[in-house]
């Protein structure tokens, strides 16, 4: 065949081969439907420069549209594949899903491990974004010499953005029997793993035992330890240029207090 190809032209049976000479054209008129499978070995091309074109790909509601990209060691090595039970979209490569947008328009990440590279135009390990994270902590004092404390109120909450942690929470005491220096535990996270990485605290007290450094006399501090700790260690100036440790003694049966501090975890 020479010059243009029309579908209503060709006849013959299943398998039938149609070849089309370099410089000439396919054409597939207005409404035409190609049976089974069509193996193009060149490039398509549709042109219309006076409007839109489209590519569809129709099947049942319950299946997938799929769009397949291979090469000679793999068929679908990558794949954009629309999901029409869920109404979402998966895109693929490297020979497996790693990308889904939702119906409502959220992207998911088949693996927790990746993410965003965000600030650069190279896979940079220091620019990827590859955790968000927004939940609830317990705090608890903590006695060295142990016993114990009951609570009025213990609220903690917590947003975590790649390894930093913005922690607050409100603590109040309804008893206290703890015994030794007293420190605050339950964080979310634990600090990094790093020697001499230490996080300062904001503090705000209230009804401590009268007469004691803690009292509202002198300045109140704390800390998160270095090296992969989980305690905050609370602490006032003593007055003579050094710090003194909260002991159990400094808390009233009615003790409340609330922190609030960023630190960098693992």
């Amino acid at each position: 065949m020479t010059g243009i190809v029309k579908t209503d032209q060709i006849q013959g049976a299943q398998g039938t081969t149609v070849t089309v000479p370099t410089g000439h054209t396919l054409a597939v008129t207005d409404n035409a439907t190609v049976g089974g499978t069509l193996g193009v070995t060149g490039d398509i091309t549709a042109t219309n420069t006076g409007g839109n074109r489209t590519l569809g790909i129709i099947t049942g509601t319950s299946n997938s549209s799929i769009l397949n990209m291979g090469d000679t060691d793999a068929s679908n090595v990558g794949q954009v594949k629309y999901h029409h039970g869920v109404n979402s979209m998966v895109l693929r490569t490297n020979g497996s899903d790693k990308v889904t947008l939702d119906a409502t328009g959220n992207l998911l990440f088949n693996a927790a491990s990746t993410g965003v590279y965000l600030g650069t135009t190279s896979a940079t390990a220091s620019n990827l974004l590859d955790d968000y994270e927004e939940g609830s902590w317990t705090p608890v004092f903590v006695g060295s010499s142990g016993g114990s404390a009951t609570y009025s109120h213990q609220v903690g909450r917590y947003t975590k953005i790649g390894n930093r942690v913005c922690a607050n929470c409100y603590l109040a005491l309804s008893g206290n029997s703890l015994s030794g220096t007293v420190s605050m535990s339950g964080l979310p996270y634990a600090g990094a793993s790093i020697s001499q990485l230490y996080h300062s605290v904001s503090i705000w007290i209230n009804t401590m035992t009268n007469g004691t450094d803690f009292d509202g006399d002198f300045f109140l501090e704390g800390f998160l330890d270095h090296n992969g700790s989980t305690s905050i260690f609370l602490y006032s100036l003593d007055g003579d240029g050094g710090v003194v440790s909260m002991m159990a003694g400094d808390l009233s049966g009615l003790t409340d207090i609330m922190i609030n501090f960023t630190y960098q975890t693992n």
